[in-house]
């Protein structure tokens, strides 16, 4: 038998951001949801600042419960880089934090968490 690969389907960023390499959700055969995002600002946009929404999560691949993961955040300069977290709530809203970058240009992450349907 021949179960395949999961569909991967495209993250939905907000409109400041644009895709930098992967940036897709996914539900593997355990049922988990995986995200993976690595997005960069358009060229003509501001800075994001802790707790901008970055991405939105369709129905059924939201979590039962908010959750929050580690994140890497860049600024305009690439090697310019610190820890934050990614909060990812029931309504499928993602959202960065980070106390340490107050302008935000890339955002890098995956996780896998389940949604709590089996």
């Amino acid at each position: 038998m021949n179960i395949g690969a999961p569909v991967k389907y495209n993250l939905i960023l907000t409109e400041k951001l644009v895709k930098y390499f992967d940036c897709y959700y996914t539900k593997n055969l355990f049922g988990e949801i995986v995200i993976v995002m690595s997005a960069t600002l358009k060229s003509n946009e501001d800075p994001l600042q802790s707790g901008s929404r970055v991405a939105t999560l369709p129905e059924g691949f939201r979590p039962a419960t908010t959750i929050e993961v580690p994140c890497v955040v860049g600024a305009l300069d690439l090697f310019d880089r610190k820890p934050g977290t990614i909060g990812i709530d029931t309504s499928g809203a993602l959202t960065v934090f980070s106390g340490q970058m107050s302008n935000i240009s890339h955002v890098f992450f995956s996780c896998i968490f389940s949604t709590g349907n089996y």
